[in-house]
């Protein structure tokens, strides 16, 4: 049995308990209207961090292909796109001119071949034989002609030497080539060279002779 001063105390720390609850109840209530205040501030912060972000995108775009106030960056940038186009067109003029190999290049600064005789393997142009190299030659050349008329109009083109290093074959190859590019352009093409079958080739000629005097 208790005692009536015994239970007073107990009452007393029973309210003493109970108000020491409600001021913890009222800190954490209190916490959590501050979380949530400080969370409606983080996401309206995000949505800020959100919005420069996507405007320093451009930025980090200029910086990428462009990078300086010289345009280095911008400049191989360009040159990659053009070499990637001359590739391409290059590859459709020699598929015309020997089913053997493709040009390919990882970079601006190298080109490859693929060859498609030997497993699609990759070689260096290096590595191919002065005919093959000729044939590769006048596939960038016209692919060159192909792009910058695109623009502007080229009327003629005009090859020098290179033919001497064909055998039979490819050199008949060549010739069709340019036979067939000359009637669907109308360009005037003019071959520089010394092999005596071109000239059985080709009518329209001009002539160049040494006299004893040198000239």
């Amino acid at each position: 049995e208790y005692d009536y001063e015994t239970l007073i105390r107990n009452n007393q720390a029973l309210e003493e308990n109970r108000n020491q609850n409600l001021q913890r109840q009222g800190e954490i209530k209190e916490r959590l209207a501050n979380d949530e205040l400080n969370l409606a501030k983080k996401n309206a912060l995000q949505g800020e961090i959100d919005v420069l972000k996507n405007g320093m995108r451009k930025w980090e775009l200029l910086n990428t292909y462009i990078g300086d106030k010289e345009g280095k960056k911008f400049s191989s940038f360009a040159q990659e796109l053009t070499m990637h186009q001359i590739i391409l067109l290059a590859n459709q003029r020699l598929q015309k001119l020997t089913d053997r190999y493709l040009i390919y290049a990882e970079n601006i600064q190298e080109i490859m071949v693929i060859d498609l005789y030997q497993g699609n393997e990759k070689r260096n142009v290096r590595s191919l034989s002065g005919g093959e190299t000729f044939l590769l030659s006048l596939a960038l050349a016209l692919s060159l002609s192909d792009l910058a008329s695109q623009e502007v109009k080229i009327e003629s083109l005009f090859i020098d030497e290179g033919f001497g290093t064909l055998d039979e074959e490819s050199l008949n190859t060549a010739l069709d080539t340019l036979e067939l590019l000359q009637y669907e352009t109308q360009k005037t093409i003019g071959i520089i060279s010394h092999v005596e079958v071109i000239k059985e080739r080709i009518s329209t000629q001009i002539r160049v002779i040494k006299n004893a005097n040198g000239y």
